[in-house]
């Protein structure tokens, strides 16, 4: 597990080299009017069905910030920058909005808990990245036995409950960011990962399917981005690239005046 993450103020001109990740974390408050301006008509069309305002507005706050931080890195226009999406809904650039229309190395991964969110951007790596904010009252056997491998199982049932939460978090942001940088979906159960190992560092799971990235490349981060909230960064290299474990800056958001 990394140390607590000292988030400093980027640059005006924030780069990203090859094998690099960038981690930036922010607050969802309340969007200003022309936030609004920046997201695409389907965007504004899944923030309308959300049944309640603060919903609604922590969407619109994070896919605004989302575009303005992306904007750094592709030298375009926040209201510009065009998403596709997997067939389970992952979102990724779509060349065609890029210069050249070239595919891009850019990866992305967003994740949000209450008003907090993180979002992880790297090049030439795949990204995963989860936030959850730890409540001790959910975590009970049921839930423990519905996202716990046999193997974390036998780990997590002997001790406390205050070391149960805490491993159990680890457990599940690890897993979420897993399947998140996947981009699958729920076809995997938890249960079939297992990502609480004695070094703490290696995650294992089934295959993976996306023939550019190397099988059991995968790695992982548990992070502490706030008190009182759990969060992980999971990662593989591409198959053409040296890197195994990228190097990682933190980064504080601060919306533009």
């Amino acid at each position: 597990m990394l140390p607590p993450l000292e988030w400093s103020t980027p640059p005006r001109n924030v780069v990203i080299g090859p094998g690099q990740c960038h981690l930036w974390r922010f607050r969802l408050e309340s969007p200003e009017a022309h936030l609004w301006d920046l997201l695409s008509s389907d965007e504004l069309e899944r923030a309308q069905r959300y049944r309640f305002s603060h919903h609604e507005q922590h969407f619109v706050a994070g896919r605004a910030t989302l575009r303005q931080i992306l904007s750094h890195y592709l030298g375009l226009e926040p209201g510009r920058i065009c998403f596709i999406y997997s067939g389970h809904g992952r979102p990724a650039l779509d060349p065609a909005c890029l210069p050249d229309g070239q595919p891009p190395a850019l990866d992305f991964s967003l994740a949000h808990s209450e008003d907090r969110a993180l979002l992880a951007v790297g090049l030439g790596v795949r990204v995963g990245v989860d936030l959850e904010r730890i409540d001790p009252d959910k975590v009970d056997q049921d839930l423990l036995s519905l996202v716990c491998s046999p193997g974390e199982l036998r780990q997590l049932t002997p001790l406390s409950h205050g070391d149960q939460v805490t491993r159990f978090y680890r457990c599940w942001t690890c897993k979420e960011a897993y399947l998140k940088a996947r981009g699958e979906g729920l076809i995997l159960p938890m249960s079939s990962i297992a990502v609480l190992r004695d070094d703490g560092e290696t995650l294992t799971g089934p295959e993976l399917s996306d023939a550019a990235y190397c099988p059991g490349a995968w790695s992982q981060l548990a992070l502490t981005a706030w008190p009182g909230f759990a969060a992980a960064l999971v990662w593989a290299s591409r198959q053409d690239s040296d890197a195994v474990r990228p190097s990682l800056r933190q980064w504080e958001w601060r919306s533009p005046a």
